[in-house]
C-alpha cells in the first residue's frame, strides 16, 4: 500500500531514527501491532547513518511486509532531497520556512516537480513558529504540496514537566483552507486532551515524534549503565529497547 492511501485512511506517526535502539524498538512495535509508521531522518541523522544505509535498512523491513515508510525530515539541502528522491523514499520534507515567503514557495514547487513524477509525496513548511490560516491556501496551491507542516502551539523539543497546548481553532481553520494532508511537528509533549480532539476531528494526518523517544532512550540507558554490571552491549541495551517499544505502542494506541 502507498503512503498516500494510508494517510487518506488514518493518522500516521513519523518517528525520527537517530540510533539503532529506537529503530529496533520501532520495528518490534510495528511487528506486534501492524500499525503503519513513517521512519524518518533529519539531515544530521542522515549524515550519521548514511542516507543510502538508512534507506536500505528500512526497505529490508518493507520487504518483510511491514507497513513502514521512509522520509527525510527537515531537509534543507537540495542535494539531500534529490538523493532521497532518486533512492525512492516514500516522501521528502523540504523545510524552507526560514526563507522569504516567495522563495519558500519557489523551492517547494521545485521539489514537487522532482518528486511527483516518481510518486513521492512532498511535505513543505510555510512558517516556522505559528502558521497563518489565511496564507496556507496560496502556499498549497502554488507549491502543489501533499503535506503541510503546521505550528499551532506545538514546538520542537520535549520537557516532561510542560504540556504544549494546541490552538485547535487555528488548526481547524488551517485544515479547512489547506487542500492537503496536515502534519503536526513537535508532537512530543502535546497535551493529551488537545491531541485527542485533533485526532477525533480529523484535523491532522501525520504527527512527528522525536524528542520524547530520545528522552526515554537517554534516561533509561544511563540508568542501565549505572546498575547493570554486564560488559555486553546487547544486555545493556535490552531494557532501553523494551521501554522505547512500550512508549511507541502507547503512541499507536492513541489513534
Amino acid at each position: 500500500m502507498k503512503l498516500k492511501e494510508v494517510l487518506n485512511k488514518r493518522l500516521v506517526f513519523a518517528i525520527n531514527i537517530d540510533n539503532y535502539l529506537i529503530f529496533k524498538a520501532l520495528i518490534s512495535a510495528v511487528e506486534k501491532t501492524n500499525n503503519p509508521v513513517i521512519a524518518q531522518v533529519s539531515e544530521s541523522e542522515a549524515e550519521f547513518w548514511g542516507l543510502d544505509n538508512f534507506y536500505q535498512m528500512v526497505k529490508f523491513q518493507q520487504s518483510k511486509g511491514l507497513p513502514i515508510f521512509t522520509n527525510v525530515d527537515h531537509g534543507n539541502k537540495m542535494e539531500t532531497i534529490t538523493k532521497a528522491i532518486n533512492l525512492g523514499f516514500d516522501m521528502v520534507h523540504i523545510d524552507a520556512s526560514h526563507k522569504p515567503w516567495q522563495a519558500n514557495i519557489k523551492l517547494g514547487r521545485s521539489v514537487t516537480k522532482k518528486a511527483h513524477p516518481k510518486g513521492i509525496l512532498v511535505e513543505t513548511e510555510p512558517q516556522a513558529k505559528l502558521t497563518d490560516p489565511e496564507k496556507v491556501s496560496e502556499f498549497v496551491y502554488k507549491t502543489k504540496t501533499d503535506i503541510l507542516a503546521v505550528f499551532v502551539g506545538n514546538k520542537h523539543g520535549y520537557d516532561p514537566k510542560v504540556e504544549e497546548r494546541l490552538d485547535l481553532d487555528r488548526l481547524e481553520k488551517i485544515k479547512s483552507n489547506a487542500s492537503c494532508f496536515i502534519a503536526l511537528h513537535g508532537g512530543s509533549g502535546v497535551r493529551k486532551q488537545d491531541f485527542n480532539k485533533a485526532v477525533k476531528n480529523k484535523l491532522i494526518n501525520k504527527v512527528n515524534i522525536n524528542s520524547q523517544l530520545r528522552y526515554i532512550y537517554k534516561t533509561t540507558f544511563l540508568k542501565e549503565l549505572k546498575t547493570n554490571k554486564s560488559m555486553k552491549y546487547y544486555e545493556l541495551a535490552q531494557n532501553t529497547v523494551l521501554s522505547l517499544e512500550k512508549e511507541i505502542i502507547n503512541l499507536f494506541s492513541q489513534i
